[in-house]
């Protein structure tokens, strides 16, 4: 299976950490986003290789778990059902 590169980690955690330090909601939900695009980068690897993410359109299998969340993404998740 594809790796994440370390330096893209180290990004993304010092964005993370940033957004910390100025406790700022928007600059959270950026900090989300880019560890959104990380993980789809990696989803998208994984595929190419013969990988098959669990989730799909449809899936309804985190309803039923409990599922933990950073604060980025629980923000990021936030903006975007308040625009529902």
């Amino acid at each position: 299976m594809p790796r994440i590169e370390a330096a893209t980690l180290e990004f993304v955690g010092v964005t993370c950490r940033n957004a910390a330090a100025t406790r700022d909601p928007q600059r959270f939900a950026r900090a989300g986003q880019k560890l959104l695009t990380v993980v789809d980068s990696y989803v998208s690897e994984c595929q190419k290789v013969g990988g098959t993410p669990v989730c799909r359109p449809g899936c309804d299998h985190c309803c039923h778990r409990l599922v933990q969340a950073s604060l980025p993404e629980v923000l990021l998740v936030a903006e975007q059902v308040a625009g529902w």
